[in-house]
């Protein structure tokens, strides 16, 4: 399985295009770091979601694999699965921090980690030909 590591920061969008197969469920990870510390505020007591929506619109909430949280560096791990690879087209996904904690929580202190994952029924027709997709041997 391979692991796609993701530089999550605040309000950020991510750049890379993650390319899956449509109907692909627990095949890839989507590794998020975050740092610990933003702004002063200590992230390692946020419930981690990964929020996502799907080329058909549909709306949906996944909570991490694992979450490690380090010295300085929080790490979040996605197995890719749900309704989020259910349609042909681009789907978009988002990393959010939630605070859970006291009357007073506020329900998302930190959003970041943004990006787009491109499904398609299958690999190119004729496979090993260029398509502009990204390539993972396995």
């Amino acid at each position: 399985m391979a692991v796609i590591k993701i530089e999550a920061k605040k309000d950020t969008r991510c750049t890379q295009t993650i390319c899956l197969i449509r109907g692909d469920r627990r095949t890839q990870i989507l590794r998020f770091g975050v740092n610990r510390y933003d702004g002063g505020v200590d992230l390692s007591d946020l419930a981690w979601v990964i929020k996502t929506v799907n080329a058909n619109g549909v709306e949906d909430v996944f909570d991490p694999e694992a979450v490690e949280i380090g010295e300085s560096r929080i790490t979040v791990d996605w197995l890719v699965e749900g309704s989020v690879t259910d349609a042909d087209g681009l789907a978009k996904y988002e990393l959010n921090g939630l605070d859970t904690v006291g009357e007073d929580a506020v329900p998302v202190i930190w959003r970041g980690g943004t990006g787009t994952i491109s499904l398609r029924a299958d690999i190119s027709p004729k496979f090993g030909e260029s398509d502009g997709m990204t390539n993972i041997e396995k």
